[in-house]
């Protein structure tokens, strides 16, 4: 599977995954945020 970040930032070199502050999400891991290629047309069309 091919994962992709959309960003409007064009100088992003390296992903540093964040620490959510939910409370239902584990703490210790953090998170990058990624769409699959099947859905990456629909984050384009409003």
């Amino acid at each position: 599977m091919r994962l992709f970040h959309v960003s409007e930032e064009s100088n992003i070199e390296v992903f540093h995954p964040r620490i959510l502050s939910r409370t239902d999400v584990d703490q210790t891991k953090g998170l990058v945020w990624a769409i699959n290629e099947t859905c990456l047309p629909n984050f384009f069309t409003p």
